[in-house]
């Protein structure tokens, strides 16, 4: 099918590339309307002038050496990446390819396809970007380790505060392997961030480093030398790998931040042993607090099966609920010797709820299960316990209009049952 000149110059009037004919002198005697907007030059400003005018020195002199390499072998096209000098006095990559064409009556000149690559330009933009993301990051990471730092020596703190009313009221375990296991499960993840922060600042001074090469290229006087200085350190640097590791870093920080939230989280809602009005309170949360003030002696020891039921907000005072569950459960936790098992099963009746904790240690004789809530009784050694803490729980079920009770059968383990009203009958 036969097409106009007209249908030809519409043609090449879209194509993005820049083609460009000169004849044997280098002079151009054709260009495409899209070096305007690639190069800013427009075609009739550019037609009989050589095209010297599009190249840097350095651009110019690897043309020239291939274009005589050319006239040896015609047949030849030549794939280049060279510096153009757009009209602005800026620099820019691109690939040309070159044709010789001057055998072919219809052109009788070379042919320049020309393709700027904005590429350098916007992967300098994207690497100043991520730079930012990331110290951004880092930033809000360092700054929500810090609070939750402060709330875990505030939490620390208000401990120390109740230390003699645990000692006085409760006599439940020994505040001070109390707060070794919390300081030793705090410690592993600060640990853990720590050890991230290192390897982070690397990386981030290397993209740096990276970045600061491209940003200083437009001083250089040998940019394409230049540019194959940065390409052999970005070689070497492997920012795709630098990348992946510092995202693998971060999360490493912000998985350390949450443990340490979950741990402060746990402080919070045991201690609460200043309240003293009653108010609704969810029992599951206080005997998860129990067990992770309680972690560094169960875990790798003793195995927790939990069967909770649906249970509603139980009117109570939390601190001392949570005193009772942590009587009993350290306990359970003294009598296994080894390896065992420790069972949790919750569930609501009628208008109570009802606690069974129940473990698989050596139980109790019927003498010793009679008198285990008297004030002043224990089977320990002298020195590991003044006998008080199942006193002090009996009476704070007294205190909730509830009961507590025990099953246990020598060689065959001890279960506590607890009963509460979800509503208390009168104002304590």
């Amino acid at each position: 099918m036969d097409r106009s000149p007209s249908w030809y110059e519409a043609l090449v009037g879209h194509l993005p590339d820049v083609l460009v004919v000169c004849d044997r002198a280098l002079q151009i005697r054709f260009v495409t309307p899209s070096v305007q907007v690639q190069l800013g030059y427009t075609p009739a400003e550019l037609h009989g002038t050589s095209i010297r005018k599009l190249f840097l020195e350095e651009g110019w002199a690897r043309f020239l050496e291939q274009w005589e390499g050319l006239a040896v072998h015609p047949e030849r096209t030549l794939d280049l990446m060279l510096v153009l000098q757009p009209k602005t006095g800026e620099w820019v990559q691109a690939d040309v390819r070159v044709r010789h064409l001057f055998d072919d009556p219809q052109v009788a000149g070379g042919l320049l396809t020309i393709r700027p690559m904005p590429e350098i330009e916007a992967g300098v933009v994207q690497l100043q970007d991520y730079i930012k993301q990331l110290k951004s990051a880092v930033k809000e990471q360092t700054q929500a380790l810090e609070a939750k730092n402060q709330e875990l020596h505030d939490a620390l703190e208000h401990l120390k505060n109740t230390q003699l009313k645990l000692v006085e009221s409760d006599k439940m375990a020994s505040l001070g392997e109390l707060t070794a296991g919390i300081a030793h499960e705090i410690n592993n993840p600060i640990n853990f961030v720590s050890s991230n922060i290192t390897p982070l600042q690397t990386d981030l001074a290397e993209i740096q480093e990276l970045l600061k090469q491209y940003e200083t290229l437009h001083k250089e006087t040998n940019v394409e030398a230049r540019l194959n200085q940065i390409a052999q350190l970005r070689k070497a640097l492997e920012p795709e790998f630098l990348f992946e590791e510092m995202e693998a870093l971060i999360k490493g920080i912000r998985e350390g931040a949450d443990r340490t939230r979950s741990i402060v989280n746990g402080l919070r809602t045991f201690s609460r042993l200043d309240e003293s009005d009653f108010k609704p309170a969810d029992l599951h949360q206080g005997l998860e607090s129990t067990l992770m003030l309680l972690s560094n002696r169960i875990k790798n020891r003793i195995e927790v099966h939990r069967d909770y039921g649906v249970l509603p907000l139980v009117e109570c005072l939390p601190g001392k609920l949570n005193q009772v569950f942590m009587n009993i459960i350290n306990n359970s936790l003294q009598a296994i010797e080894g390896k065992g098992n420790l069972w949790l099963h919750t569930q609501q009746k009628g208008n109570a709820v009802e606690i069974r904790i129940r473990d698989d240690g050596p139980g109790m004789s019927e003498d010793v299960k009679r008198r285990i809530f008297e004030p002043f009784f224990t089977t320990k050694d002298v020195g590991q316990g003044t006998g008080l803490g199942l006193s002090i729980s009996f009476g704070v079920m007294e205190r909730h209009q509830g009961r507590i009770e025990v099953e246990s059968t020598p060689g065959k383990g001890t279960e506590f049952i607890i009963t509460l009203p979800v509503q208390q009958e009168a104002t304590q």
